[in-house]
C-alpha cells in the first residue's frame, strides 16, 4: 500500500507536488513483528509531526505509539523536517 504524504501548506498544481515529493520506505516493528518496507511519498516540506498524522490516519498507529528511528538517530522533534533526516 503506497501512502503519500503532502506538505499542509502545498497549493502547487499536480505536476509541481510530483516534483516536490521524495520516495522513502518504512519499517513498522512491534513486540511481535516486524513488517515492511512500506512506500511513503513525501513532500520535501513536509514535517515529522505530519508524518506521524499521517501514519495514524493511514494505518491506525496511535502517535504516542510512535517511534521513528532514522539511520541510528530517534527523531522527536515532531518540526524537523523529512528532508533534513535523509
Amino acid at each position: 500500500k503506497e501512502i503519500n504524504i503532502s506538505s499542509e501548506a502545498s497549493t502547487s498544481t499536480s505536476s509541481q507536488i510530483a516534483n516536490d515529493e521524495i520516495p522513502i520506505e518504512v519499517w513498522i516493528e512491534d513486540i511481535e513483528a516486524a513488517r515492511g518496507p512500506i512506500p511513503l511519498y513525501i513532500s520535501r516540506k513536509a514535517r515529522m509531526g505530519k508524518l506521524k498524522r499521517q501514519v495514524e490516519t493511514s494505518l491506525g498507529l496511535a502517535i504516542p505509539l510512535q517511534r521513528w528511528i532514522v539511520g541510528r538517530t530517534l527523531c522527536i522533534d515532531d518540526n524537523t523536517p523529512l528532508v533534513a533526516l535523509a
